[in-house]
């Protein structure tokens, strides 16, 4: 006899016009591959419905900040995102993966540059790696560098202190130290550039 299949994509049932045998329907056609079919579908829409999040939701899931993510996308750290239709700004898992990576490496201290060259090897997998190895050494030599720094900070810091015998500020020798450019001449910003706040970042 003929049959008619009714099919719901939304509530995924089936209806069989007119009825038959469910033994002779199951020995002539099969739904299984149709039923499949939807199953993958709806875990696709599914999938890609999970991989889109807003600015905030990227910022509470990978721990950084809405202005530093606009910030890392105004430099080019970060790929412009897409957007819904009333102009929201959507982040796929890749963007969420990529800006994971940005803020490990700001973590460990590599500049805003030495970050991009690494993402730049990181889209080129099958380069050598001794390139990534390069970064990393020098951006080591300059961790070593900033720490010879700091230490002669310190020795200057520890002196001056020693130096002062308390009484009033006037005669206070911490404080002529200070003044003294004579004696403790302008350092280079190097050392104040290790503060919380990298290359324009707010926060993270």
């Amino acid at each position: 006899p003929q049959i008619i299949l009714i099919l719901s994509v939304s509530t995924a049932t089936f209806q069989l016009v007119p009825e038959i045998a469910p033994r002779e329907f199951a020995a002539n056609y099969s739904l299984e591959p149709l039923i499949n079919a939807l199953v993958t579908r709806g875990s696709r829409r599914k999938c890609m419905a999970t991989q889109r999040r807003t600015i905030g939701q990227l910022s509470k899931t990978a721990g950084v900040k809405v202005t530093t993510i606009r910030y890392y996308e105004s430099i080019g750290l970060l790929p412009d995102p897409g957007r819904t239709t009333g102009g929201q700004r959507v982040y796929d898992t890749a963007t969420q993966q990529r800006l994971s990576f940005i803020r490990q490496s700001r973590d460990l201290g590599f500049p805003v540059e030495a970050i991009r060259e690494l993402i730049a090897l990181q889209m080129t997998p099958d380069e050598d790696c001794a390139k990534v190895d390069k970064v990393a050494r020098h951006h080591l030599a300059e961790v070593d560098r900033r720490l010879k720094q700091l230490r002669a900070l310190k020795r200057e810091l520890q002196g001056m202190i020693t130096s002062c015998e308390g009484g009033e500020v006037a005669c206070c020798a911490i404080m002529e130290s200070i003044s003294s450019t004579a004696s403790y001449p302008r350092r280079p910003p190097t050392t104040a550039g290790l503060s919380s706040s990298k290359n324009g970042e707010i926060g993270s």
